[in-house]
């Protein structure tokens, strides 16, 4: 559902904090000047052209699912820094810039991975347990797929997913991981948490999605593309111009 105020309200949020002006925004996806502010005070009109929605969206660095569905005015500045973070990786994900590797359940009850690596140890019995960075009130285990992303070299965003050992509720964590030969250092990011709402619920599982939904895409290693794009009759000009990396 289409939330006019909300789209709107974020809109004129974050061009403030982004030092842009309406007036540039108006002209970049080809309205008039004073359009924007009208709209906004204007309750009869209760939609927005998709193409404006789309072109305002593109011009902030951000998604139209953002704008709809997140209060930026709730968000404190470290967590704009964040959802804003997020959003990027999000768009470059649906791009194809981002490829995520995923660290399925088994490997990592299995102690394998980045994830596991940075996250579990052993209990007093010496059995191999999780270890949540946010001080839960309840005991976490794995359920299902986590995803990690290299972000730089040995720099890693991790979204793993859990649940309530006890209730089954679903949470997702992220974490930002710097790995430094056997030693990994990891920085809490933000958590979502089933039936527990925040103002970056909608970030963090659209974010999820997109890596979940990103293993489905095709993706050549660099041998392989050159070589097609060789027998194409291509220039490396050409190549190294268009793909991703």
């Amino acid at each position: 559902m289409f939330k006019k105020d909300c789209f709107l309200e974020n809109v004129f949020y974050l061009a403030k904090k982004k030092n842009l002006k309406i007036n540039d925004i108006e002209s970049a996806i080809g309205v008039s000047a004073g359009y924007l502010s009208k709209l906004r005070y204007d309750e009869s009109r209760k939609n927005i052209n998709a193409d404006i929605m789309f072109g305002i969206a593109e011009y902030l660095k951000t998604s139209v699912d953002y704008l709809n569905n997140t209060d930026c005015n709730k968000l404190n500045d470290d967590e704009i820094i964040v959802s804003s973070f997020f959003e990027k990786i999000l768009l470059d994900t649906i791009e194809g810039v981002c490829q995520w590797e995923r660290e399925p359940e088994a490997m990592l009850n299995d102690n394998r991975g980045h994830i596991a690596n940075a996250l579990t140890g052993s209990d007093r019995k010496w059995e191999i347990e999780y270890h949540s960075k946010f001080d839960l009130p309840y005991q976490v285990d794995y359920a299902g797929d986590s995803y990690v992303l290299e972000i730089k070299m040995n720099a890693y965003l991790a979204m793993v997913r859990l649940k309530d050992t006890e209730t089954q509720k679903i949470v997702i964590e992220t974490y930002l991981l710097f790995e430094n030969g056997d030693k990994t250092e990891v920085d809490k990011l933000c958590i979502y948490k089933e039936n527990e709402p925040s103002e970056l619920d909608s970030v963090i599982i659209n974010l999820y999605e997109a890596a979940e939904n990103s293993g489905n895409r095709l993706s050549l290693d660099y041998s392989t593309s050159k070589f097609l794009i060789d027998y194409l009759g291509e220039s490396d000009e050409y190549h190294y111009k268009n793909l991703p990396f």
